[in-house]
């Protein structure tokens, strides 16, 4: 098993079902936030959509670089609860930056329409991410 993280069978399922796991919730984000962006008026549903894949491609893959640079060992200072409501309220902060930068430069609308539309798909998305989390984990 190349792609194994770990050697024994218990480690390598739990890390197939994270992965698993983080493949179908981003699926189900970039359905959900392209519905809303569609719910705005923000373009055509299969451009919303694509809109939607585009920004989420680009905030994970920035999210992923941060998360293997940073490990907010400042966090530990806190208690879980509240390091985890820390941590999701500045990935939410990011996320709303970084995704309201790129609609509008991909959807060629006002800024404050781009950071309206950031608000509420991120808004939908953390909700459902939030539900996930707690469901599974």
């Amino acid at each position: 098993m190349i792609l194994a993280p770990a050697s024994d069978d218990y480690s390598v399922i739990v890390g197939y079902f994270i992965l698993f796991f983080h493949f179908v919730a981003f699926v189900l984000v970039v359905l959900l936030e392209g519905v809303v962006l569609y719910k705005l008026k923000w373009n055509a549903f299969k451009r919303s959509l694509l809109d939607s894949f585009l920004v989420n491609l680009v905030t994970t893959i920035i999210g992923l670089i941060l998360a293997s640079v940073f490990s907010f060992p400042f966090w530990d200072r806190f208690s879980y609860t509240l390091g985890m409501i820390l941590s999701v309220a500045l990935l939410w902060g990011l996320s709303m930056l970084i995704e309201g930068g790129l609609l509008f430069v991909i959807g060629r609308k006002s800024l404050a329409k781009a950071y309206r539309a950031a608000f509420f798909i991120n808004i939908s998305s953390y909700i459902l991410l939030c539900i996930l989390y707690l469901v599974l984990f």
